[in-house]
């Protein structure tokens, strides 16, 4: 079943957008469908899976470790050599 979204803009801003759909050979309501896709993926919570992944891919690095004001001095040392 489609639900029906209705968003109230200024006048140009509608334009400015109708425009962006034309250009990319969209009409302007699946322009704005992808539009709200693709920033919902960038702000949705990982899923579980991609979440162990980024942990596995990380566990290979060496960070500092211990208590801060070592760990602050160890990055100076480096820092400075």
């Amino acid at each position: 079943m489609s639900k029906r979204l209705q968003v109230l803009m200024e006048t140009q801003e509608y334009a400015s957008f109708q425009k962006l759909a034309k250009d990319a050979g969209l009409s302007l309501g699946e322009w704005t469908r992808e539009a709200l896709r693709s920033f919902a993926s960038q702000i949705s919570p990982k899923r579980p899976e991609k979440k162990l992944k980024d942990l596995r891919k990380f566990a290979k690095y060496h960070y500092p470790i211990g208590e801060i004001d070592q760990v602050l001095s160890e990055i100076e040392k480096g820092r400075f050599g």
